[in-house]
């Protein structure tokens, strides 16, 4: 399996316990295209952001590092070999520029196996 990646929009804040989240919207990496690149850059020096995505677990970014994630996804769109993994980053670039769009109440949510 893959890392899936939900636009997720935050709901007020409870008195007690976890602020309820809504997914808004999703890009399923069925294929494991996503993270076949993920592992292809990791640790490059380069993509600090997408170097904090664990493919094992649940990575949050929200804010300044959704910009910088739109950056990053751009210069590996552009080195991406196959068509699965164009389409791939271009989904997730999308996703990305919403949620960059909707506000900070709005965050993404990688979630890995």
């Amino acid at each position: 399996m893959g890392v899936n990646v939900e636009l997720r929009r935050q709901g007020a804040a409870p008195r007690r316990g976890r602020v309820p989240t809504t997914t808004v919207d999703i890009v399923i990496d069925a294929h494991d295209v996503f993270v076949a690149l993920l592992n292809k850059y990791y640790k490059s020096g380069q993509n600090p952001t997408l170097d904090r995505i664990d493919p094992y677990a649940s990575t949050t970014l929200h804010g300044a590092d959704i910009r910088k994630l739109i950056k990053e996804l751009s210069v590996i769109t552009h080195s991406a070999v196959s068509d699965a993994e164009k389409h791939q980053l271009t989904r997730i670039t999308a996703l990305a520029e919403k949620c960059s769009a909707q506000g900070q109440d709005h965050q993404l949510h990688f979630v890995g196996d």
